[in-house]
Order: structure tokens, then sequence, then C-alpha cells
């Protein structure tokens, strides 16, 4: 009889064990994904948005969010360019002007990725 309560006990433990490498790989690998993604809050100058909020990862865009300024516009600029590599959205928005001004809100979103990118 106890052979067996031993032979529970070590497939129990073995279990336990098992359990714990796999909680740690999952600690880990959520550390991995949270570490890599950047968020920054870019002040933006001269366009009607105060702000752009910008977060990426290994070169994409993954989140973006305009603060201020023409609310459904920005929206679809947003999701346009959200998983979009940080190159192509620099490549086409990049230089936009607005009603005369040198500077747009695409072109300040622009600005903003440049920052992250210094940042990661």
């Amino acid at each position: 009889m106890p052979a067996q309560k031993s032979e529970k006990n070590t497939r129990r433990d073995t279990a336990c064990r098992v359990l714990q490498i796999n909680l740690l790989a999952l600690y880990a690998l959520l550390g991995l994904i949270y570490k890599t993604m950047k968020t920054i809050t870019y002040t933006t100058h001269g366009t009607c948005a105060r702000y752009i909020e910008v977060s990426g990862e290994d070169g994409v865009l993954k989140e973006v969010k305009f603060y201020g300024g023409c609310n459904g516009n920005l929206q679809g600029i947003a999701r346009l360019v959200t998983g979009m590599k940080y190159e192509d959205i620099i490549a086409r928005l990049k230089g936009i002007s607005c009603n005369g001004k040198p500077t747009s809100c695409p072109d300040q979103l622009c600005h903003a990725i440049e920052e992250l990118i210094k940042e990661e």
C-alpha cells in the first residue's frame, strides 16, 4: 500500500513541477510581449490635434489615438495605418500640409512615429 501512495505522490509532484514550468514560461512570454511594445505620447505642433499616442513593436504600428482635431478623419487615418510598417506610413504621409500650414495631422503622425523609432 505505501508503494501505491508513493507512486501517486510522485505523479502529483511531477504534474506540479510541469505546471510550474509552464507558468514560468507563460510569465516570461508575457514579459517579453509587454517589454517589446512601446507607447509614446507626442505633442503636436501646428495642428488642431493636441497630441498623438502611438504604440508599436518590431517596426509595426499597433495603435494610434489622436486627441483633438477632426475626430472622424483622424479615426479613419488611425484605422488605415494601424498594422502598417513605420517606413510605409512615413513614405505616404510625411509632408502633407493642411489649409496652407506647413504641417498636418498625418504629417505630425509621422513625427510621432519617428520619435517612437528613437525610443525603441
